[in-house]
Parts: structure tokens; sequence; C-alpha cells
């Protein structure tokens, strides 16, 4: 018997090879004699740089974090295709798992610290950069990225706006001026990888379905919705072209404006480059079954992320999940050929007492699911 393991993180628990590693642990309890493939996955979020094959050098920069305190952000630079390569988690500096939830403020957090990474990169040689968008603690439409980078932002007296840019402070800007962008883009390339592929605005945008998960209030994701709309015309208004409804431009707080428009960038699904870097295609041919998982499984989990990327690839093979909870109405991931989904919490507990005891409730949960399985492969 194949079985593949392809799991994503659980946010602010386990990276996605320590899932992997207590799936395959519980998946041995019942079938030790099975082949057993491990492939921890990424949607652009947390785990992305665990992802990349091959010699890589990792590097520490020290840059503004999301609430402008100094952090320790690691990348990676990669020789992709004859060129030095810079792979990069916005998460890193921006991410939510680097500040606390009583700092949790998406109108005050600044993505800053992702321009200072791509600088640092650039001048380390890198010229092509992949920027992993997900687990963002920001909604500042990567204003504080463009700000980092040179991109100088004015308000109505026509002064200079010096404070690092941010959802509240979106509110204020007037002009906006690029002549003095530290990267020439002729010889640079970027490419987002979006872990989401919601627009920026509207119900489906990043405000309405994603603030509320960086500590917005309702009133605050109200002030971020029309932060948003009114930056993004300013931005559009600039470079003459419509941003806002492009698929993924709402992931991170929506910093895939400010690639877009400010760096010349792509959006990609990331968990479509993932897969392929990954060889998940090759790996998986003739498994007899995919476990795959995350830490929540939601109405949003259909929206780009490695659960979905995962069923499309999966060519007709059994699709299990096994998650840390499961919300919302998800039979639009049923209708897409996920078999089945299990929450490996053994009843109700403390979110504190579910992180602790995460890879013990994985393995425990495989075993089962395992079990069940054979069962039913004898009938």
């Amino acid at each position: 018997m194949k079985i593949i393991i392809a799991p994503d993180s659980f946010k602010e628990c386990c990276r996605a090879v320590d899932v992997a590693r207590a799936i395959a642990t519980g998946v041995r309890q019942c079938c030790p004699a099975a082949e057993i493939i491990q492939i921890p996955l990424s949607d652009g979020g947390e785990g992305l740089l665990q992802c990349f094959p091959g010699e890589h050098e990792k590097v520490i920069s020290q840059v503004t974090g999301p609430t402008g305190k100094s952090v320790n952000a690691e990348y990676m630079i990669i020789n992709h295709t004859g060129k030095q390569t810079a792979i990069i988690e916005m998460s890193a500096a921006a991410g939510i798992e680097l500040i606390g939830p009583e700092e949790r403020n998406p109108l005050l957090t600044t993505t800053y610290g992702v321009g200072e990474l791509i600088l640092d990169a650039w001048h380390k040689g890198c010229r092509d950069f992949y920027i992993g968008l997900g687990s963002s603690a920001t909604c500042d439409c990567g204003t504080g990225m463009a700000q980092a980078l040179g991109i100088e932002f004015f308000d109505e007296s026509g002064l200079l706006i010096e404070p690092h840019m941010n959802a509240s402070l979106n509110h204020q800007v007037k002009n906006i001026s690029c002549k003095n962008l530290k990267i020439p883009l002729m010889t640079s390339r970027f490419t987002a990888i979006c872990d989401v592929n919601n627009p920026l605005l509207g119900k489906d945008g990043a405000a309405f379905v994603f603030a509320a998960q960086k500590g917005a209030s309702e009133k605050q994701i109200l002030q971020i919705e029309q932060a948003n709309s009114m930056i993004v015309s300013k931005i559009e208004n600039e470079f003459g072209r419509k941003l806002r409804n492009m698929p993924g431009s709402g992931a991170a707080g929506g910093i895939g404006i400010s690639l877009l428009a400010f760096l010349d960038g792509k959006l990609e699904p990331g968990i479509n480059i993932v897969l392929r870097i990954t060889d998940f295609f090759d790996r998986s041919r003739n498994a007899d079954l995919i476990i795959t998982g995350e830490g929540s499984l939601d109405p949003t989990t259909a929206s780009g992320k490695v659960i979905s990327g995962v069923i499309d690839a999966a060519n007709g093979t059994a699709v299990i999940a096994l998650c840390g909870s499961i919300t919302g109405d998800i039979s639009n991931l049923y209708n897409r050929g996920l078999t089945a989904a299990y929450s490996i919490c053994p009843g109700p507990m403390p979110l504190s007492q579910s992180i602790k005891n995460a890879g013990k409730n994985l393995s425990r949960t495989a075993e089962q699911v395992m079990r069940t399985f054979i069962a039913g492969q004898k009938n």
C-alpha cells in the first residue's frame, strides 16, 4: 500500500514537516509495511522555505516587524535556472505569529520589514524574488513594503508620510511618487505566491474575510475596507490599471496590490507552485490514499489553500484531511473530491491543550483513519 502524507503546517502550533512526521507515526501503527511518502506543503505562508529542494543559503536579517519593533527574519537564497533567487516568506517580517494577541490590530501593523528583506536580498545579488503571501498580521495593501523600497506617499498638504505605512495611514494618502524606487525593475523579477485567490475588496476581500483573524473588531474591519478602497484607487490611478479584482489581490492583507503595481510582479497560486517544485504529481502516482491537513478547515480552505490544491491534484485518489478544527460549510470541498475530514481533537479542550498535544492527536487520529480505510478496502 502506498500512502502520501502531504499536509500544511498547523498555524502557531506545528510545522508541516512535524505534522507529516506525526501522521506517518500513526499510519505505521497499523500499516508497518506501507510505503509512506511524506511531502510537507505550503500555500505560500509559513513553511514555504522548507518546500524548496536542493542546495540553498539561509539568511537572517534584522528588519522591522509588524508593530515596528525589530525582528530577526529568515529567508533563503537558491540558484534557480542559473540565477540567484530569493525565497521570502512575508510572514517572517510581518506575520501574525510575531505578535501576541493583545498587540494584534491590522489597522496599525505594517509590511515595512518585507520591503527591507527584499532590499537585503537584492544587495546580496538576487534578481529573482518569490514572495510567499500568507499568515500576515497586516492589512496595509503592501504600502509599508513599498515605502521601505523607496516609494513615497504624500498627504493632502503635500507632506511626506514618514511613519511606517499601515492601513490607518493609507487614509491620508493623496499622492504617490515612484521616482526613488531603490530596485531597478528592468533587471528584477517578482512572483507573489498567494495562499488564497480572494480579491482585495468586498464580502470576499481582505478585510471582511481575514481581518478578524488578525485581531480586528467589526468597526475596524469597516475602517480597513474603506482604507483599502481608498489606497487601491490612488494606486490604480497612478498606474492606469485595475488591480482590485485580480485573484489573489486580497491575500496577506492586500500586499499583492503593491507587488503588482510598484514592482511589476505577478500573482500565482502558491499551492500550484509548491506542488510543482515538490514533484507531487510524480511522487503521488499510483497512491492508494493521500492524507493532508491544516490547522483549521473552513469555507476559506477552498480559496487556494493546501487542502484544496491537494484535492485538485489527487487525480481520483482518495483524500482524507486531518485538522485541528472544522467549522462552517465545507460541502464545496466534498464536491471537489475530498473523501472525508476529521478533527484531531478527542473532545472539548482549551486551545493551549490542543496545541500542546497536537502531535499525539495527529498520530492517534491517523491510526484510526487507516484502520477505517483498510476495513473499507476489504469490503
